[in-house]
């Protein structure tokens, strides 16, 4: 139950962090070049796509770690690969 917790806290945060933090970085560096236009918010390229590059991230971070527990456990091994183990 802690590990699917978990999961759950990163797939939320860790795509949500990286949104917030590309939508800032757009925000500072329009502030920064002082070209005295309004800041216009533009959620796709700002939010949305490091949004989605982070969850897909997780994702296939958390596919990988459960192969390599699953590889480990033994679990899914045929008798016939327990054999040539012996």
């Amino acid at each position: 139950m802690n590990t699917l917790l978990l999961f759950l806290l990163a797939l939320i945060f860790v795509p949500l962090f990286a949104g917030l933090l590309g939508l800032g970085a757009s925000y500072l560096q329009l502030t920064s070049q002082n070209t005295g236009r309004e800041y216009v918010v533009d959620l796709d390229q700002d939010f949305f796509i490091p949004f989605y590059l982070a969850l897909a991230l997780v994702i296939v971070v958390s596919v990988r770690v459960r192969i390599g527990t699953w590889r480990r456990s033994g679990v899914g091994e045929s008798v016939h690969v327990d054999k040539k183990k012996q």
